[in-house]
Parts: C-alpha cells; sequence; structure tokens
C-alpha cells in the first residue's frame, strides 16, 4: 500500500548522501606531517580549493596562500603578490613569508601576528617587508585561515596592500 511507496525514497536519500561523503572524502587527500609540502603543479585539487586559486588569481589584490601549519610554506601567490614582491611563484613555493623580512621588519610585531595564527585567528598589521631586489617596502596584512568542509584551517590567506615605499 501506501508504506511502501514511501519507504524507498528516504533510504535512496541516505545512499546518495553517503556516497557523496564517500566520494568527498576521498579527494581530500591530506599529507602526513613528515611528508615535505606537496608539489601543486598537476596534482588533482578539490573543487574548493581550485575555485579559492581562480578566485584569488582573478583578484588586483596581493594574496598569498600558505599550508595551515607550521612552517606555512607558500603553496600559492598570484599575480599582483608577484608584482609587488618581485618573485615568481616557482621561487617561492615551499618557501616561507620570512623571504620578505629584513632588518627594519619588527619582529616583536611579527611575533604577534604569527601567535594569531597559530591561535588560527584572522589578524592584521602594517610590516616592513622587502622585494626580491632588497627594496624596502611597508605594507598592510591581511591574514585569514582558510576552513574545509569539516571546519579544520586548510589553509592561510593573507593580503598585502602596499601603503609606503619609503
Amino acid at each position: 500500500g501506501k508504506d511502501e511507496l514511501s519507504a524507498p525514497e528516504p533510504l535512496a536519500a541516505k545512499v546518495e548522501e553517503e556516497e557523496e561523503e564517500a566520494a568527498a572524502a576521498s579527494i581530500r587527500v591530506r599529507p602526513l606531517p613528515s611528508m615535505p609540502p606537496p608539489q601543486l603543479t598537476g596534482v588533482k585539487r578539490d573543487r574548493r580549493s581550485t575555485s579559492l586559486h581562480d578566485a584569488i588569481d582573478n583578484t588586483k589584490d596581493a594574496v598569498v596562500l600558505t599550508q595551515a601549519r607550521p612552517p606555512y610554506a607558500i603553496t600559492h601567490v598570484n599575480a599582483p603578490w608577484c608584482e609587488m614582491c618581485g618573485y615568481s611563484l616557482e621561487e617561492v613555493e615551499g618557501q616561507t613569508n620570512s623571504i620578505l623580512h629584513g632588518p627594519d621588519t619588527d619582529d616583536t610585531l611579527l611575533a604577534e601576528l604569527m601567535a594569531s595564527v597559530r591561535r588560527g585567528e584572522p589578524s592584521s598589521a602594517t610590516l616592513v617587508n622587502y622585494k626580491k631586489g632588497g627594496k624596502r617596502f611597508v605594507n598592510q596584512v591581511s591574514i585569514q585561515p582558510v576552513y574545509n568542509d569539516h571546519e579544520e584551517i586548510e589553509q592561510f590567506m593573507a593580503m598585502l596592500r602596499e601603503v609606503d615605499s619609503r
């Protein structure tokens, strides 16, 4: 009768949901902490990561993505970041943002910024950094954690805005 018709629908929905979860879990392969950072070239990324890269690649703001855990190695930079800092993606992939630090970089301010990052909190500061050729520049950096579907921090995204080049 009527009960036979309504029973398969929730079961089918449940099976479909489980299949989607299994498919989603299978594409989010995370390296073990002892492994070197993954090379992004030619690696299949899940849709969220690809769309984030597409989004930052299409913004005029200078953006850098880093790993979620120390040493916070750089995984992606966009063209405005490359123009601002003087490095190519290939030169900085796997490096840390310390490549931008120099004699006038405020270590105390940097330590406060990194403490916020370790706590997974958004943070911002105005820092003195150095371009690839050694030219000093002042920039406002805003750092945000990027979360995955499980509310875990997957990476950090920092936006740099040059405020002064003296």
